[in-house]
């Protein structure tokens, strides 16, 4: 039986966001998925930007997600895939819940995708709007 293909998989994982189902949208990663929110590396406790890992980890990006920002609005213009490459864009707007500031912002999104399964996920956004929306997530040191 042919599996889908990767655009296929993009839709899904983004109707499960879209509706919220969380156990939906963890089904459409691998047990070992790699997901890169802005910048690669590790997280303080409940920072949005980051590595995580796995489906524990897709499960602390959403509650991340869900802590730090008020959606407004969030759409998706386009999704493309070819092969194992799925890449996506749009553009969102965020209430910061720390701040009450909008965080408006294009965005991108760039999945690797292996039998149905999202492996690698990488997400790209306007980190210096989220920076002017609320000055404490700005980088700290040189």
């Amino acid at each position: 039986m042919p599996t889908e293909s990767s655009s296929e998989t993009l839709k899904r994982f983004f109707a499960a966001f879209g509706s919220g189902d969380v156990e939906a949208l963890v089904a459409t990663f691998d047990s070992s998925a790699k997901m890169t929110a802005v910048r690669p590396g590790p997280r303080q406790p409940k920072q949005v930007y980051g590595t995580y890992v796995g489906a524990a980890g897709v499960r602390e990006f959403v509650a991340n997600l869900g802590g730090a920002f008020d959606t407004q609005a969030f759409s998706v213009d386009r999704i493309a895939g070819e092969g194992e490459l799925a890449v996506a864009h749009g553009s969102f707007t965020h209430r910061v819940r720390s701040t009450g500031r909008l965080f408006h912002s294009d965005w991108a999104l760039v999945c690797t995708v292996r039998l149905g399964k999202i492996v690698d996920y990488r997400f790209f956004e306007d980190s210096a709007a989220l920076v002017a929306a609320d000055p404490a997530t700005a980088p700290t040191g040189a």
